[in-house]
């Protein structure tokens, strides 16, 4: 079974290649940090911000485990995300 950590890493490590690499993450802290790119390491997520934040900051590095959601800015289909695991049920819409 995955770690909370683990379950973000795998997430992000399988973006689809045709959306684009832009959102909001919301954290632990209850932040949501908007980014516009992103970068991963094996236990960090690297935030490419378009504009700075109020201190000026527009790269965050941030801890997987710090993380709880997620927020597509952009419209994705659900055949794009089928790439992060997600199914859409049968039936009805």
């Amino acid at each position: 079974m995955n770690t909370h950590g683990e379950t973000w890493q795998t997430f992000f490590s399988r973006w689809p290649a045709d959306a684009p690499r832009r959102g909001i993450v919301i954290t632990l802290w209850n932040e949501q940090i908007p980014f516009a790119g992103f970068s991963l390491s094996a236990d960090f997520l690297c935030l490419e911000r378009q504009s700075p934040d109020s201190f000026g900051g527009r790269t965050i590095i941030l801890p997987v485990t710090q993380i709880v959601g997620m927020k597509f800015t952009d419209v994705v289909k659900p055949k794009t995300l089928e790439a992060l695991g997600f199914q859409t049920p049968p039936g009805p819409r």
